[in-house]
């Protein structure tokens, strides 16, 4: 079970990485974290602030479109071998990348995952350049033309009528 944990979150870091990389480029021009607290895109809402060593929060954003929720808790044999895990959605359309869904905020979210998933929550409207990691990459690296295989997913929204994204490449 534990290689595949492994693999998973090395292929799920290798697909993310034409946003990391864009994410890069926005600090390096603007000096703005690409991690951040949840009050930075939240400042109005009390639960941005919310940590308490009794249902803290181990989520952050990863820029403007992603909350990532680590699972800091142990998995239970109780609990099928899973480990369960608390996230905040804040106010507005969320899609689920691991599980599939679309949650809608403000709430509480309490849900188990397996050791191997990764909770990452996309903001609805969000458009995210990822690479397919399928024929791009292997557990060392990229392939030298992995960039052909740039994908932009698409995370649309009741309501929204446009949305946008920068893809910076040199």
């Amino acid at each position: 079970p534990h290689y595949r944990a492994a693999r998973n979150t090395l292929e799920t870091r290798i697909a993310f990485l034409p946003y990391l990389y864009n994410l890069m480029r926005y600090y390096h021009k603007t000096g703005i974290s690409p991690l951040r607290p949840m009050y930075y895109e939240f400042p109005r809402q009390k639960m941005a602030y919310a940590t308490d060593r009794y249902g803290n929060f181990s989520q952050f954003m990863l820029g403007k479109s992603l909350i990532v929720s680590p699972v800091v808790r142990k998995a239970t044999a109780e609990q099928g071998h899973l480990a369960e895990n608390k996230v905040w959605i804040p106010p507005g359309c969320w899609y689920e990348m691991t599980l599939g869904r679309t949650l809608y905020g403000p709430r509480i979210v309490t849900t188990l995952y397996e050791m191997e998933e990764i909770p990452v929550f996309v903001r609805c409207g969000a458009a995210l350049p990822m690479l397919n990691t399928k024929l791009s990459s292997n557990l060392f690296g990229l392939s030298s033309r992995a960039y052909e295989h740039l994908e932009v997913k698409i995370f649309p929204s009741l309501g929204t009528k446009s949305g946008k994204t920068q893809i910076y490449e040199d």
